[in-house]
């Protein structure tokens, strides 16, 4: 018989596999009437390597002796392993495509960060189980990163990250690192712990840094081969990779609507809601004060001799002057309530569930935080200038509709003017 090119069973195994290959048939009690067996097993040979065998014993009749073959199945084994981690690998591919396809899909119809913040905490669980991490996103600041999101019990220190703490947001790409000696170089922002892994993945769109996400892990249970672990790193990578591309262009699919949003609801002089926004808060805020019962105030003011002061110091000026009235009433109005330019030195400010009594009073403050503002441009003393308002309120007894009411303002704005401006009339 030859095994694994030796001529002699006996020169592939070590003495300890011998020996229970010689007692082999006793073990297995082999009976002499019965058909040969066949089994699998793993012995070492001479060299100390383990090596799979597949054993046949059979009995010689009417004897007490017996035979056995030896097959070396190895490689044949190894191949069916490979295979099986190709099956699981496989499996895990799909997965992993079917869970970003679907986070994709909720992404795309998110109107809001926190929307997707929840979106993409949910799935980066499914997707990384095991491991933990954060998502931060560059907010005002470019140089200071914001936590918006933690997974896995990561535990942070702190909840924003500066931009020259993280080696992958210095160098714009991935940054694997670990705890373990030889492991690479850690973030200042990573706390060293035994047996820790991370990647750091910077969040990238239209050539633009988002944010960074962070993921920590371990090895696999019993994985210290380097081809294994560098699977692992592969692997981690590659997905997170997938999931950071998804994330960062929803995010700025995300930031670009917030822009366009803002553009079409705000004026880009003082900041304020635009007219048309005005509008359709009026309407919905009247309807609401009409199936409710509640009452709604309109506060409409306009600038006093606004052309003269043009005329005087120059439109540049003007739309200064115009910039801190809009300064002024986004500082007054509550959060339920809307500071609105209504067209050229014309504002208005519409008030929720309020009362006549509260809205004078609201409006009388206006007029004279107004009247109290020093203009000072380019290093140049401008004067005062003041205001006239006129205040409407909408009450369901009434039977008034939106447009009456905000007519109703606009005649006490003028009632206003006419008795000598810089004042409140109801």
């Amino acid at each position: 018989m030859r095994l694994a090119g030796k001529k002699c069973w006996t020169e592939f195994f070590d003495d300890e596999s011998l020996e229970w290959v010689q007692d082999y048939h006793r073990l297995r009690q082999i009976d002499s009437y019965t058909a040969p067996k066949n089994y699998e097993a793993c012995f070492k040979n001479r060299q100390g390597h383990c090596k799979d065998v597949y054993v046949t014993v059979a009995t010689i009749p009417h004897s007490s002796k017996s035979v056995a073959s030896f097959l070396d199945i190895t490689e044949r084994k190894r191949a069916e392993e490979n295979l099986r981690q190709s099956h699981k690998e496989l499996e895990q591919r799909s997965y992993e495509i079917s869970q970003l396809n679907e986070m994709l899909d909720l992404l795309q119809v998110c109107h809001a960060r926190e929307e997707t913040y929840r979106i993409i905490g949910h799935f980066v669980q499914k997707l990384f189980q095991s491991d933990s991490g954060f998502l931060g996103i560059f907010k005002d600041s470019r140089s200071v990163l914001d936590v918006a999101l933690v997974w896995g019990g990561y535990e942070l220190n702190e909840q924003s990250i500066r931009h020259d703490e993280c080696w992958g947001l210095r160098q714009g790409k991935v940054h694997a690192a670990s705890a373990e000696p030889g492991g690479g170089v850690l973030c200042d922002h990573v706390h060293p712990v035994e047996s820790m892994n991370y990647l750091c993945v910077p969040l990238v769109a239209q050539g633009e840094v988002l944010g960074l996400f962070h993921l920590c892990y371990l090895w696999p249970e019993g994985s210290k081969s380097c081809e294994l672990m560098q699977r692992t790193i592969d692997a981690k990578q590659r997905l997170a990779a997938a999931v950071t591309d998804h994330v960062a262009l929803a995010l700025a699919n995300l930031g670009l609507r917030e822009t366009l949003r803002v553009q079409s609801i705000r004026d880009p002089l003082t900041g304020l809601f635009n007219r048309r926004f005005m509008e359709e808060t009026l309407d919905r805020e009247f309807n609401r004060a009409e199936r409710h019962n509640h009452s709604l105030a309109i506060i409409m003011l306009d600038l006093d001799h606004f052309k003269r002061f043009n005329d005087t110091y120059g439109h540049d000026a003007g739309d200064f002057l115009l910039t801190e009235i809009g300064a002024i009433l986004k500082n007054m109005v509550r959060g339920e309530d809307a500071a609105c330019r209504y067209g050229g030195e014309e504002f208005i400010v519409i008030l929720a569930s309020t009362t006549m009594e509260i809205a004078l009073k609201r409006a009388e403050e206006i007029r004279q935080k107004v009247k109290n503002l020093k203009v000072r441009y380019q290093n140049k003393d401008l004067g005062s200038v003041s205001v006239s308002l006129g205040v409407a309120l909408y009450d369901k007894q009434a039977m008034m509709t939106s447009a009456a009411v905000l007519k109703a303002a606009d005649n006490a704005l003028y009632q206003a003017k006419n008795q000598g401006r810089d004042q409140v009339v109801a």
